[in-house]
């Protein structure tokens, strides 16, 4: 299963974690996430969170990636 979340900034996605986070502990023995990934620059306290979270639900990766624009033609 993929998850997809989107948030408009770090804010946001501290939030979340911060609310629906545990909310999700019962969950735990049932799950075993593969790999974070995140697009952007969250704040260092939210990587933190997520390093956390990957720990606790099987040992993931935790991937953070910088935002990219533009686009590629292919020939």
């Amino acid at each position: 299963m993929n998850v997809i979340h989107v948030h408009r900034d770090s804010v946001s996605l501290e939030y979340h974690m911060e609310v629906a986070g545990p909310l999700f502990a019962p969950f735990a023995p049932l799950i075993h996430l593969l790999s974070i990934d995140v697009y952007g620059r969250p704040a260092d306290a939210v990587v933190e969170q997520l390093h956390h979270k990957a720990r606790s639900l099987g040992g993931a990766t935790v991937q953070v990636h910088p935002l990219h624009s533009g686009f590629v033609r292919l020939a």
